[in-house]
């Protein structure tokens, strides 16, 4: 394979898997968003990767994703996805390329996590009581 067909499809792959990304953290989001506003907690959600409403395209891109979240005393501070690539050259390509902005991308061998720090919307939390033994608000 020429060298330039080669850089192409590493350049298409990337982009598929950053469109795969950008689709699973939207998602993510979203249900993040929506558990914070039904429950009135920083709790992390609960959320199956699996039954997530996932383009197909995403779930090529992306084999073997899981997510995982962080939190501190109950409260959510980040999430990981992780998934695995075919190998560590495409591991390497795509972490090099992949955007950094609000988000940390590691890579051990053919497995990439990024991980999404959880920005929570602070007119909630200015009206009232973040309990630390729940992650709840209260009034």
């Amino acid at each position: 394979m020429p060298a330039w067909l080669h850089a192409n499809t590493t350049i298409e792959q990337t982009n598929e898997i950053e469109r795969a990304i950008i689709d699973v953290t939207s998602h993510v989001d979203d249900a993040i968003a929506a558990h914070i506003s039904t429950s009135h907690c920083l709790s992390p959600p609960t959320v199956d990767i699996n039954r997530l409403p996932l383009q197909p395209e995403t779930r090529v891109a992306l084999p073997h994703l899981a997510l995982a979240f962080t939190t501190s005393q109950h409260v959510l501070l980040n999430y990981q996805i992780r998934f695995d690539l075919a190998n560590t050259d495409v591991a390497n390509a795509v972490m090099q390329s992949l955007s950094t902005h609000q988000r940390w991308i590691t890579r051990s061998n053919q497995q990439l996590t990024i991980t999404t720090p959880v920005n929570i919307n602070n007119s909630v939390q200015q009206t009232l009581h973040l309990n630390p033994n729940t992650g709840c608000y209260e009034i």
